[in-house]
């Protein structure tokens, strides 16, 4: 029954190409069959040219002379690599060390998934409520005690539930971090930044799961311990930056008050 669940991505996957080759008729807006035909009976429309390509060096200029923008990708990128740090050893802790049935990491994983959808689902409502610096900030803190109470986990239930409260976390971070980046960037160098940023944080995190790897042969515990206390030590030194920056970066949004 397991191996059968590949079969729908597969199936999936290959009928997207024939999915999106046929065209996609509006039937409100189809012609009537004795409606004229206008394309033929007037000029052809003159073609609308594309707009010309942004340079990489305009882009990478622009990132790092935006100091509130630039900080915010170096904090990403040193918080996320220590998410990755600690997610290395996510599967053999919970066999090895918590003493989890091999056929039940689904439902672990599971548990963690459940968190991460708590978080995107709420984040935009905490961010109405509170603003967008201090969610982030927020979360950024929760996350890293989240780290530490996993790797102190004393059983199974308790390592998911600190888990799935790490993911909820990261959740809530991102959305209001994929929307500041939208209201901050100017449209015409957003795809470009968006790449300089993605390559900067991405391309660390690899580095990060394989040092993670060799920490954990010490202790499987160790890199949530070491994660946990560094996210919390960049969020405390990140947060003038993620509150007051965000607000004179233009980049927050009005707080609801409260209703009376």
């Amino acid at each position: 029954m397991g191996a059968a669940g590949y079969l729908v991505p597969i199936a999936l996957a290959l009928l997207l190409p024939l999915t999106a080759a046929r065209a996609v008729r509006d039937p409100a807006g189809a012609a009537a069959p004795d409606a004229p035909d206008v394309a033929s009976a007037g000029p052809a429309p003159a073609p609308v040219a594309a707009p010309p390509a942004v340079p990489a060096r305009e882009a990478l200029s622009y990132l790092w002379h935006h100091r509130y923008l630039r900080g915010m990708v170096l904090f990403t990128s040193f918080v996320g690599s220590c998410f990755a740090f600690a997610q290395a050893v996510t599967i053999l802790f919970f066999l090895d060390h918590l003493d989890v049935a091999p056929v039940a990491i689904g439902f672990v994983t599971a548990g963690i998934g459940a968190g991460a959808l708590v978080g995107s689902l709420v984040s935009a409502r905490l961010v109405e409520r509170f603003g967008r610096g201090p969610v982030m900030l927020t979360a950024h803190l929760t996350a890293g005690v989240a780290l530490v109470l996993t790797g102190a986990a004393p059983e199974v239930f308790t390592a998911v539930a600190a888990y799935a409260l790490l993911a909820c976390a990261v959740s809530v971070w991102n959305v209001p971090w994929g929307a500041l980046r939208q209201q901050i960037i100017p449209g015409h160098l957003f795809g470009r930044v968006l790449g300089l940023i993605r390559t900067v944080t991405w391309g660390l995190f690899p580095v990060a799961t394989i040092i993670g790897g060799l920490v954990a042969r010490i202790d499987l515990r160790l890199p949530f311990f070491i994660a946990g206390v560094l996210a919390l030590g960049a969020a405390v030194v990140g947060s003038r930056m993620l509150i007051v920056g965000t607000r004179r970066a233009g980049a927050e949004t009005a707080v609801v008050a409260p209703a009376v």
